[in-house]
């Protein structure tokens, strides 16, 4: 009867230390990722201001009578791709500051980019470029298509990072 609750305590023992061994490394784990969040936070929000500082400079600049880009593409599939990738950096930056992705912080995103897209298009008249109702429409567009690119692949990133796990 001894020898087994001797034995019965030396395993309590080695449960406590690999429970404590377990807190231990979940509380670094937890540290590591606090650190890594404030990492993320901050670099995700000085791109999304660099995206938008450098979206209204380019559409900005007094039209030129060489513009290569806008007249291979098109003006309005410039304004549909840059409003793409702001609306992607935009809801990726509510993201960080929401615990998950949801519709408020989707419309919420809309809402921010359709209003910097109005002010981009109110404001290009006084650096003698014309405000045109259908760049905004191709702004709108291509918001949407950033905040559900960003959803799309927020939600199926896991299971592409498992599945390419897997393949090796």
């Amino acid at each position: 009867m001894e020898s087994y609750a001797a034995e019965n305590s030396r395993s309590v023992e080695v449960a406590g230390h690999a429970t404590r061994k377990r807190t231990e490394s979940s509380k670094a784990e937890r540290v590591r990722a606090e650190q890594l969040g404030r990492f993320e936070k901050k670099a995700v929000s000085i791109l999304t201001a660099s995206c938008f500082l450098i979206l209204y400079v380019l559409t900005h600049i007094p039209p030129s009578s060489s513009t290569p880009i806008a007249s291979h593409v098109g003006d309005k599939t410039l304004h549909l791709v840059a409003y793409l990738g702001i609306g992607f950096i935009l809801t990726y930056w509510m993201h960080c500051f929401f615990l998950k992705p949801t519709f408020l912080m989707a419309c919420l995103s809309f809402g921010v980019g359709a209003l910097f897209g109005a002010f981009d298009e109110w404001t290009q008249p006084f650096f003698n470029r014309v405000c045109d109702i259908e760049d905004w429409y191709a702004d709108l567009s291509g918001l949407g298509f950033g905040i559900a690119l960003f959803l799309f692949v927020r939600s199926h990133l896991p299971e592409l990072c498992q599945a390419r796990g897997a393949e090796k």
